[in-house]
């Protein structure tokens, strides 16, 4: 085994009616019971671990103002989009009714409609629904799932790669899952592209290349993926498809940190704090610069997680001058799309350190990046 996290496991994607289940470390699993990926302690090849810990995503569609009713009737009309929006409020609305789910998703799924064929695949994979009543069957998981991967669907392709990985509703084939997880890859899916970095950093039915395997961590460590974020930092540590840079290593490392739960998040920091041995003081501020970087760059694009990140950094001075108008505004527009205990207390401590006028400028700054982003779409 090595530091790297590991395989991601099934992920249930959430379009509007698509279930989408989030994977920590490891080998990234499929959304019902999430992969997470486990750092482990000692050298040598990743060890895929799986968890049983239900996130997710769900193929939905956006029904706008329009009521249940209306839904409802347009559905009756064999209307196969308002289908797949009905078996989402009786999958997740107040009134549960898992049969009533299952009965609307298949009337979609049989009219081929790709997300409701993914959502009725999820169903039959996810344990936790099997608790609630719901039949658990892979192979008719892994069949829905295919149907949908099929139309090109990428949630359904990483699930069905991620079935071939671990040999469930079809035979173990590492083959076919590292097709699946290119083609949903190649659509930009970052689970995905973890999990395809891994087979080619281990070679699993591919030749070994971990220039290849570096590539893919990059791409999914970009759109914040933690555990590609923290496997791109040990290839830098060892050099290994990439130059030996510590000071990337660093940087990659403390944005998995950020990024991941708290579990995983202690895992990295000590992966961290070896490499802090080999570092100067100055390579170290040097990543910090290049961290907060890669935050701004994410918080103008709107990521919620980068905005709190930075607003953080510039209440400390980590990688930034200290500017607590800087701190007030990402925090609040952090809150203006999350309002969450943690984000009003960290506001209230920033707004603490501040005077009248200073918050004035935060809030003019902010309406200001909202005005600006809204125009850029």
């Amino acid at each position: 085994m090595s530091d790297e996290s590991q395989l991601q496991t099934i992920t249930k994607d959430a379009d509007s009616s698509l279930i989408i289940l989030s994977a920590q470390s490891g080998l990234i699993a499929r959304g019902r019971r999430d992969a997470v990926m486990r750092a482990a302690t000692v050298e040598g090849d990743p060890e895929e671990v799986r968890s049983g810990m239900f996130s997710g995503w769900h193929a939905w569609d956006d029904v706008g103002d329009r009521s249940i009713e209306d839904v409802r009737a347009d559905a009756e009309r064999d209307d196969a989009r308002h289908q797949n929006i009905l078996a989402f409020h009786y999958l997740f609305g107040a009134r549960r009714d898992l049969t009533e789910a299952a009965r609307w998703y298949g009337k979609a799924a049989d009219q081929g409609y790709a997300r409701a064929q993914f959502n009725l695949g999820w169903m039959f994979d996810n344990k936790y629904l099997c608790a609630l009543g719901m039949e658990q069957d892979y192979v008719a998981a892994a069949s829905w799932y295919r149907k949908a991967a099929d139309q090109g669907l990428a949630a359904a392709q990483f699930n069905l790669g991620t079935m071939y990985d671990t040999g469930e509703g079809v035979p173990l084939d590492y083959a076919e899952a590292v097709k699946w997880y290119r083609n949903a890859a190649d659509q930009g899916l970052d689970k995905a592209q973890f999990n395809l970095g891994l087979k080619y950093n281990k070679g699993q039915s591919l030749a070994r290349d971990f220039g290849e395997a570096a590539k893919w961590y990059r791409e999914a460590a970009n759109k914040g993926l933690a555990p590609a974020q923290f496997n791109l930092g040990l290839k830098y540590e060892n050099g290994q498809g990439v130059a030996r840079e510590c000071v990337e290593a660093y940087m990659w490392m403390t944005l998995a940190i950020a990024h991941a739960n708290d579990e995983d998040a202690q895992r990295y920091a000590a992966g961290r704090d070896r490499l802090v041995a080999k570092m100067s003081s100055a390579q170290i501020a040097e990543a910090q610069l290049l961290a907060a970087r890669w935050y701004r760059n994410a918080a103008d694009q709107g990521s919620l997680v980068a905005q709190f990140r930075l607003s953080a950094l510039y209440e400390s001075g980590e990688g930034v001058l200290q500017d607590y108008i800087q701190a007030y505004m990402w925090i609040s527009l952090a809150i203006s799309r999350l309002q969450t205990p943690e984000y009003a207390a960290m506001r209230e401590n920033v707004a603490a350190k501040m005077s009248s006028a200073q918050i004035a400028e935060a809030q003019r700054l902010a309406r200001e990046w909202k005005s600006v982003a809204k125009d850029n779409g």
